[in-house]
């Protein structure tokens, strides 16, 4: 299946915008450099044996239904963010709608579907720990919970989280101009390495199924 999102073209003036929403400006991590990035990814192909055309993700990504993988982990935190100006998330001010699709690596195909997000604000770590949170975290946090399709492309996020390839998450947040930098709504979260997630402590929890 395929992201109605992240469909990302690389402009020639540096600038990052999404195939067919021209009204859309994406703030990209401030570190990550376009080569290195394209490096990794084409790295991973190799590793977990994806394929390598677009077409041919396509049919990877095609799925019948739902399987009994579920995957936990920390959505964000009020630690900072590594977009350009490093500002601080700010959970109690993130939202989400009621459907929202968990996709693989930032290349646009949808691996599962999140099924909850808890908000965790002014918990003590011994309260943590008994919701199965023992990661560093930054103040309040989003915890979420996501199952994945059954589809081959889901199968390999299955694995990479196993061998511990894909081993944080990355919200993809929409914000109005007037909203502050590190808040608004949740739109995907997608399976990412620890090289340049936005939020350092957002990391994998639990697999299992």
């Amino acid at each position: 299946m395929i992201s109605r999102l992240q469909q990302f073209q690389h402009n020639e003036d540096g600038t990052i915008s999404i195939a067919g929403q021209p009204g859309i400006t994406v703030e990209a991590i401030a570190e990550q450099d376009l080569a290195l990035a394209t490096a990794h990814a084409l790295q991973l192909e190799k590793v977990l044996g994806l394929p390598h055309y677009r077409e041919d993700w396509e049919r990877f990504a095609a799925y019948t239904g739902m399987s009994s993988r579920m995957v936990k982990f920390v959505l964000v935190d009020e630690s900072i963010s590594r977009l350009v100006g490093s500002p601080r998330y700010q959970p109690r001010n993130i939202t989400w709608p009621t459907s929202c699709a968990l996709e693989f690596g930032h290349r646009g195909f949808l691996v599962g579907m999140l099924t909850s997000i808890t908000q965790c604000f002014d918990l003590p770590a011994e309260a943590l720990k008994t919701l199965g949170i023992d990661v560093p975290i930054e103040g309040a946090c989003l915890i979420g919970e996501a199952q994945l399709f059954n589809s081959r492309l889901a199968d390999k996020a299955w694995e990479a989280i196993q061998r511990g390839i894909f081993s944080h998450v990355c919200a993809v947040l929409f914000r109005q101009p007037n909203e502050s930098p590190g808040t608004g709504s949740v739109e995907e979260v997608s399976l990412v390495t620890g090289d340049f997630p936005g939020c350092r402590n957002a990391r994998i929890l639990k697999a299992w199924g």
